[in-house]
């Protein structure tokens, strides 16, 4: 997977595949594990990832406004240490 915006990936749920994708067909129902913090991430199939854009795989974040806000007062705390 790739991504512009790793700092969302703090949100990521799961990952998604489009289930005829035959690069990932041998990857449903099964978990990834997250880089930065371990959580096990379910593979999922959708029909709306398209194949042919990227590396054909999409990441499911909740809401990113929210992951970036934490971020920036994670790094304000320290900032004024």
């Amino acid at each position: 997977m790739s991504t512009t915006r790793p700092e969302t990936m703090l949100g990521d749920t799961a990952i998604a595949v489009h289930p005829l994708d035959a690069r990932y067909q041998h990857l449903h129902g099964c978990f990834v594990q997250h880089p930065i913090d371990g959580r096990q991430l379910p593979i999922v199939c959708d029909e709306s990832v398209e194949m042919e854009f990227g590396t054909g795989i999409i990441h499911f974040s909740v809401d990113q406004k929210s992951v970036i806000i934490k971020l920036y007062n994670v790094f304000s705390v320290f900032r004024s240490l």
